[in-house]
């Protein structure tokens, strides 16, 4: 079997930890579908934080910095009654360190605007990576 890159068993073992943390913590950020029992219908939502073991706060949307309140679905969801909601591209890692410090980064940047919310976001075509800040460097375009 040939190597597939620079991958050791720890890395893949911190990997693992990481999500399933992250599983433990009730999937923090998670596009997700409620099933309401109470109201009988289904409803889109963002897992917002675990409040206790058997309890999960759901948000209208996900939470960026500096975008204010956001409405409460459920304040405390029955995890049983939330799904996966397939969503592509959803998860937005960390850039690496090597794109942060490039001055030059900024450039390959795009800024976008959510038309609900007037949150900005940025994406990186050549790299394939989203940020909800602006990244190193970034100055305000006209």
């Amino acid at each position: 079997m040939q190597s597939c890159g620079a991958q050791v068993s720890s890395d893949i073992d911190a990997a693992l930890m990481a999500f399933s943390e992250w599983k433990d913590q009730g999937r923090l950020g998670m596009p997700a579908i409620y099933v309401s029992e109470t109201h009988k219908r289904t409803m889109t939502c963002f897992v917002a934080k675990k409040v206790r073991a058997d309890a999960l706060e759901l948000l209208k949307a996900p939470v960026v910095p500096g975008m204010g309140q956001v409405k409460i679905v459920h304040p405390e969801a029955n995890p049983a009654a939330v799904h996966p909601l397939a969503e592509s591209g959803w998860y937005v890692p960390d850039p690496p360190p090597e794109v942060q410090e490039e001055d030059s980064a900024a450039q390959e940047w795009e800024e976008y605007v959510h038309p609900e919310t007037g949150a900005s976001w940025w994406w990186n075509s050549r790299t394939e990576e989203a940020l909800l800040s602006p990244p190193p460097g970034w100055t305000q375009r006209a």
